[in-house]
């Protein structure tokens, strides 16, 4: 993961608050193996996620082949190889993994590294695995569906609230059932510098739940329960928080349920 990190150094910008967050969805992408990723607004994460793919099917490859020699005696399994193996699932090993990664930006914000992150992926031979849609996200579910299928992971860094709302009404049709939707900047503190004591000479900050983002979380549980309800769906909501951080502290993982 360090050499990674390493290699997309010049993509992390501290501001959009991904240092932590994509290391995290580059392992989530190793544990959940999607099919069809979908990224909204693209950056540093942009590459981990490209890279959690080819590292996701590679290691599918090897782990099919592993299983292949087994079960064929055509190969001697060391104790190592073995003690993983019967680890596997067979099952899951029958049909080809081929990872889609697309990508939807408008490339309106002036700071992100969104062009520069493409030219990262090209110099590392990455780019060609991924699908760019130069556009806003909106009215754009058809057009993804009918081209890709269903999505079963996404990763949205784009927008606030507003665009939250507008993302799980349109999109939430064409996420597969187990699938995950990751929000980032769900929530947001403020800091408020206040007196600890009346005669000390030294102030410091208390962090406070800023409402105007607060209120996202109660629109995952409210609205979108009623919205899923009505479609007699489910769902489960889980929100990390980063504590250190006053703003892009938070991610929300929707996960749909049959």
């Amino acid at each position: 993961m360090h050499k990674i990190e390493k290699k997309y150094l010049k993509l992390l910008n501290p501001g959009m608050g991904t240092e932590n967050v994509g290391p995290l969805i580059y392992n989530l992408i190793q544990i959940i193996r999607p099919t069809n990723v979908l990224e909204v607004g693209l950056g540093y994460s942009t590459a981990l996620i490209a890279e959690g793919l080819f590292k996701s099917k590679t290691n599918f490859e090897e782990e099919r082949k592993s299983l292949f020699n087994y079960y064929s005696h055509k190969k001697y399994i060391n104790k190592e190889e073995m003690s993983y193996i019967k680890n596997l699932n067979p099952e899951y090993y029958v049909k080809s993994y081929k990872p889609i990664h697309i990508c939807i930006d408008d490339f309106s914000v002036e700071n992100s590294n969104a062009k520069l992150v493409l030219n990262e992926l090209k110099k590392n031979n990455l780019l060609e695995q991924i699908f760019l849609i130069k556009s806003d996200f909106r009215k754009k579910s058809k057009e993804i569906k009918d081209k890709f299928g269903k999505i079963n992971f996404i990763w949205f860094d784009c927008g606030g609230p507003l665009e939250y709302q507008d993302f799980i009404n349109e999109y939430w049709s064409i996420v597969e059932k187990d699938g995950y939707l990751i929000f980032h900047f769900t929530f947001s503190y403020t800091f408020e510098i206040s007196n600890f004591e009346n005669n000390s000479k030294y102030k410091m900050g208390k962090m406070i739940k800023n409402e105007n983002y607060n209120f996202i979380y109660e629109k995952i549980k409210n609205d979108l329960y009623l919205f899923l309800n009505k479609k007699k769906m489910k769902y489960e909501v889980i929100s990390i928080i980063e504590p250190h951080k006053q703003r892009q502290s938070s991610i929300t993982i929707v996960k749909k349920l049959p």
